[in-house]
């Protein structure tokens, strides 16, 4: 991007259009891409201006859910080139399985001249030998179906990300407030119709990429059902 504004339309239609194209070939294009990029860094590396290898991690411990956060991010490629530049962000869920994903149909789309720059920014959990089954099943499902408190924690996970996560990039990065986008698959689309609806202004855009649209509860259903959006707001939707 080479100014301010930013075609929200453009980049989301080609990341979610991409994303299912290239679902087939991610085990092994996720193979050579881990294999060719540098380790994660703590603090983002200056010398160091391909967003593909400047990945830097940040850590959240959510004062809302207890929990232990990490946010990988990848940089904008002139982000340290243009030092007064801002940058829209795209969120999106399950970071820890999708980030190589992303990254490569964000580079490769760059590389063409298709997209424009922006952050991307993956959400992932702090810790080792975690069960990311069992912590994304809780996070992005809107009620607890299990009724022992294995799901239903959208609500909570939405507000970390509003009061906790964008601040975070928005206070350490030079982050263009004024679009950010969220996406997510699986559990991550139906998390990303849920925020939609809950918070239809905290973004711009939504892409809910196969959505886990299975999970017709009645939670979910009222919520659909009774939405009133704000006068005049205009979001994408790419499902």
């Amino acid at each position: 991007m080479c100014n301010n504004k930013f075609n929200g339309t453009n980049i989301l239609e080609i990341l979610g259009s991409n994303l299912l194209k290239a679902s087939k070939i991610f085990s092994v294009a996720s193979l050579f891409w881990f294999a060719s990029m540098n380790t994660y860094s703590q603090i983002p590396n200056k010398e160091t201006t391909r967003c593909i290898l400047s990945a830097s991690i940040g850590e959240i411990t959510s004062k809302i859910t207890n929990k232990e956060y990490e946010l990988i991010i990848n940089l904008p490629y002139s982000y340290y080139k243009d030092t007064l530049k801002t940058y829209p962000v795209i969120y999106f869920c399950d970071g820890f399985y999708d980030f190589p994903l992303y990254a490569m149909i964000y580079s490769d789309q760059f590389y063409d001249k298709i997209i424009n720059e922006c952050f991307l920014v993956g959400f992932s959990y702090k810790g080792k030998n975690l069960d990311y089954e069992k912590l994304r099943a809780h996070d992005y499902t809107p009620t607890d179906v299990t009724k022992v408190g294995e799901s239903g924690g959208a609500l909570d996970f939405l507000s970390v990300i509003e009061n906790e996560f964008i601040p975070f990039m928005e206070k350490n990065y030079r982050v263009n407030p004024k679009f950010r986008a969220l996406s997510g698959c699986s559990l991550g689309g139906l998390f990303t119709l849920f925020a939609m609806f809950a918070r239809p202004e905290l973004f711009n855009a939504y892409i809910a990429i196969s959505p886990a649209v299975f999970w017709i509860i009645i939670g979910f259903s009222n919520l659909r059902n009774n939405f009133i959006p704000p006068i005049q707001i205009y979001r994408f939707l790419y499902i």
